[in-house]
């Protein structure tokens, strides 16, 4: 049975990375109990398939902005979220309209504030959002600017200052202040964006009901 739960994960998250970017945390939820699946991991699974067979109609639409191009990348994290305390990252990248890359993945560490979470989640996201950037400028496409959004002002203050802002953070490694460096050079413009209106969020949770569907439109960029 564990085979059989560990194949089936793995090809519904090949969907669900290409065309269900909605389906993300629960995905990356799934793939960590592959070894040790329970008759709740099971329910999940079978919940995720079925809602997966009843949006087939439901498609992701791309839309590129208009020329010069504004690359937005929206990093949303949920603090002390696993079982391990670790937080959890969502990303997502848009050229325009629509989710041209969406990550939803646990952190690799533990972190002791939510901002500390946000600040990784930040750092992690700017590696494919100045990745894409660098993409789109080889194509010979004239890019206006790289805004990577974030709803925590302490991280965001932090990030643009480059250095810790009070005493509970000064123990966080500097290589996580990286994205000041590209501030400072223009490459990157961070902004602040209401946790309401953060899209990245629905990759950092199980989420449901109305934000749910406000969140997936956007990232689907669909009516």
């Amino acid at each position: 049975m564990k085979e059989k739960f560990h194949s089936e994960v793995a090809s519904i998250s090949y969907v669900v990375k290409r065309i269900k970017p909605e389906c993300l945390p629960v995905t990356s939820f799934l793939m960590t109990r592959v070894h040790n699946s329970t008759e709740q991991d099971w329910q999940k699974l079978e919940r995720l398939l079925s809602y997966v067979n009843g949006t087939k109609e439901i498609p992701l639409c791309l839309e590129m902005g208009n020329n010069p191009v504004e690359i937005v990348a929206n990093i949303d994290s949920s603090h002390a979220t696993h079982g391990d305390y670790r937080g959890h990252t969502g990303i997502y990248i848009s050229l325009g309209k629509g989710a041209i890359q969406a990550i939803s993945t646990k952190q690799a560490i533990n972190t002791k504030s939510s901002a500390e979470t946000e600040l990784v989640a930040a750092s992690d996201g700017g590696t494919p959002a100045i990745n894409v950037l660098n993409i789109v400028k080889c194509q010979g496409i004239h890019v206006k600017a790289l805004y990577i959004e974030q709803d925590n002002k302490s991280t965001l203050s932090m990030i643009q200052n480059g250095r810790a802002t009070g005493p509970t953070s000064r123990h966080i490694n500097i290589r996580f202040f990286w994205l000041n460096d590209r501030v400072a050079n223009g490459e990157v413009t961070m902004r602040y964006v209401p946790t309401e209106e953060m899209t990245s969020d629905l990759l950092t949770k199980h989420m449901e009901g109305k934000l749910f569907y406000k969140h997936r439109k956007t990232l689907l960029n669909i009516p």
